[in-house]
């Protein structure tokens, strides 16, 4: 989806190596992204010039990093990961499987500050078959390259821990990316439980 706002495929691929890891070469990068190392170079030029990333020098390489000081770095991030990352595989990777009544992310892939060797927090609610959520789930690292880590609780099982837990009040309060279910639906399934409470 996203070479249709971009240039081409080449840069959506650089965008997902540079945006998650930092301080790598052109030909690792390259590596990485599954481009030559001419195409590389005229993407990462670009990203250069538009200030989403910055180099340094080291020795006879030019290192790459991300611009932190780039107004729109963080919702190119979002962008990316909306669109052709986290969380569009996880999204495509768990529609469709019965059982599964809700499935966000939550912690540093929620919030936006993520590092290059950040786990993926997954919450699933539901019922689902726990082989079946295992196998898609390794599916999943398998093409991000990345571990991630799953809980499943039943809808009743939120209802009843929402006032007792510590973990799910913070996971009802905080940043979560829904990638099957509508958070307004789930926050008053969750409500419901802590007005019982109440």
């Amino acid at each position: 989806m996203l070479e249709k706002l971009l240039r081409s495929n080449a840069e959506v691929k650089i965008l997902g190596v540079v945006l998650f890891a930092d301080g790598l070469h052109l030909r690792e990068i390259a590596r990485q992204a599954g481009v030559s190392p001419s195409e590389a170079k005229r993407e990462l030029d670009t990203l250069v010039s538009t200030g989403v990333l910055k180099t340094e020098k080291k020795g006879n390489l030019a290192l790459f990093h991300q611009n932190e000081s780039c107004p729109f770095l963080a919702e190119l991030k979002g962008l990316y990961l909306k669109t052709e990352g986290v969380f569009a595989q996880l999204r495509e990777g768990l529609s469709g499987l019965k059982g599964v009544e809700f499935a966000f992310v939550y912690g540093s892939f929620a919030r936006g500050d993520e590092r290059g060797t950040s786990d993926i927090d997954l919450m699933v609610v539901g019922k689902p078959d726990t082989g079946g959520i295992h196998k898609r789930i390794m599916k999943i690292e398998g093409k991000m390259g990345r571990e991630i880590n799953y809980s499943i609780y039943s809808l009743r099982e939120i209802q009843r821990k929402a006032t007792l837990s510590g973990f799910i009040k913070e996971l009802i309060a905080g940043k979560k990316v829904f990638v099957v279910g509508l958070e307004n639906e789930f926050e008053r399934f969750a409500e419901t439980g802590l007005s019982k409470k109440k």
